[in-house]
């Protein structure tokens, strides 16, 4: 079985690892963005592309490595990568599996929808300076 794990994180690492620990016949390819993220995805994979893949690329690689299942391990806010892969995954007919992190609650804490909103609260809630921080590079 050709399993295609769309990650980049480290919960697609573990994913791969699961999967070559209880299906011994399946080949892995898994995906990142950056080559420090591919370097560490070797460990646990068959074949690595590290390359940002757009719509007509991805498609073709699909169809090109004659991919079985679609893992989606990406990061929670890489919306556009996740849609384009349950978009290609409808159109070739390969089951698109999407890995979501549990959700962990917080006290006292504000939860928004978008950046647009949580400015807006920080205006309302705070006179005095503001702390911002997003994402990880």
């Amino acid at each position: 079985m050709n399993i295609w794990i769309r990650g980049g994180t480290s919960d697609a690492n573990t994913i791969s690892k699961e999967i070559k620990r209880n299906f011994k016949d399946s080949f892995l390819i898994l995906t990142t963005t950056t080559d420090f993220g591919g370097k560490i995805a070797e460990n646990f994979a068959d074949f690595v592309i590290s390359e940002k893949m757009n719509y007509d690329n991805l498609k073709k690689t699909l169809v090109n490595k004659k991919i079985d299942v679609f893992i989606d391990a990406t990061h929670p806010f890489a919306t556009h990568a996740s849609e384009t892969g349950m978009k290609i995954s409808k159109e070739l007919n390969i089951p698109y599996i999407r890995y979501e992190r549990p959700v962990e609650e917080f006290k006292d804490v504000f939860y928004v929808e978008n950046f647009e909103e949580a400015a807006k609260l920080a205006l309302k809630i705070s006179k005095k300076n503001i702390f911002y921080m997003s994402g990880i590079k």
